[in-house]
């Protein structure tokens, strides 16, 4: 069941496409979705010497017949946007449409 009617979705497109015609001729728009973060294992393969990082739902098991290297856990902590470094940060962005995480850097 949708949360609005088809009235409302009419009346939510067409002010989304008001916002976006009232902006400057071509700007440079970015989506910019939450940060999605999940349970990951790193693997390492020593014969290949390379590192594969696996998502993976918990628990996760692990099995070793190699006593002098046993597997090392971590632990995922809570989301906290405030702790979260964004690599590749825009110079400032306005939020065009919430719906669509949708922003025209300024």
């Amino acid at each position: 069941m949708s949360a609005y009617t088809k009235q409302q979705w009419r009346t939510l497109i067409k002010k989304e496409i008001q916002d976006l015609n009232s902006i400057s001729n071509d700007p440079i728009l970015k989506i910019q979705r939450p940060v999605k973060v999940q349970p990951i294992a790193r693997v390492w393969y020593a014969n290949e010497k390379q590192q594969v990082q696996y998502a993976c739902l918990l628990p996760l098991l692990s099995f070793s017949s190699d006593t002098n290297h046993l597997t090392k856990l971590g632990t995922l902590t809570d989301y906290d946007i405030n702790n979260i470094k964004i690599k590749h940060k825009p110079k400032k962005l306005k939020l065009i449409i919430a719906r669509l995480h949708l922003y025209q850097e300024i």
